[in-house]
């Protein structure tokens, strides 16, 4: 494994931490840093590399939170594999792809979290509610802003010099 794969796991798992520490300041205001970084490294990495990562990704996120063990971890790696797809169909260094794309997999994690809660626990699920539920115009705000450095910064730390 080369050295900026291994600096991924170093840095989802960073995220996790300060994700979770940012908890106490912020209680309903929290980015999905860790979300940010799987899309990265799946527009950086590929599919395969996103599917992993957004799987380790994800398995910090049943471990510590609450719900159905596994769910996290399918819609994590789900999330990085539709990345790392789009990867060749998209310039991934762009200012825009860094906008877009981690607010459009914020806004799918969202409606999926927001389905399986439906499903599971209350027993039915209306797709045009859950589309409107997990719609947070502050939230898609907060990933599209917020986005752009992190991937910078995943860019700058990360990737090797080419």
């Amino acid at each position: 494994m080369n050295r900026s794969r291994v600096l991924a796991f170093l840095w989802i798992f960073i995220f996790f931490l300060l994700q979770n520490g940012l908890q106490f300041a912020l209680p309903d205001r929290v980015p999905l840093l860790l979300l940010i970084g799987v899309v990265f490294y799946g527009l950086s990495e590929g599919p395969l590399f996103g599917f992993l990562l957004g799987l380790y990704a994800g398995f910090f996120m049943d471990i510590f939170g609450v719900g159905k063990l596994g769910l996290q971890m399918a819609f994590f790696g789900s999330l990085g594999l539709l990345s790392g797809y789009a990867k060749s169909k998209v310039f991934s260094e762009s200012l825009l792809t860094a906008i877009l794309f981690p607010a459009l997999a914020y806004y799918l994690l969202s409606c999926l979290n927001f389905m399986t809660i439906r499903i599971f626990f209350e027993g039915g699920a209306e797709a045009p509610a859950i589309f409107r539920e997990a719609l947070s115009i502050p939230a898609l705000i907060g990933m599209a802003v917020l986005s752009p450095f992190v991937f910078s910064f995943l860019h700058r730390f990360t990737l090797r010099k080419r």
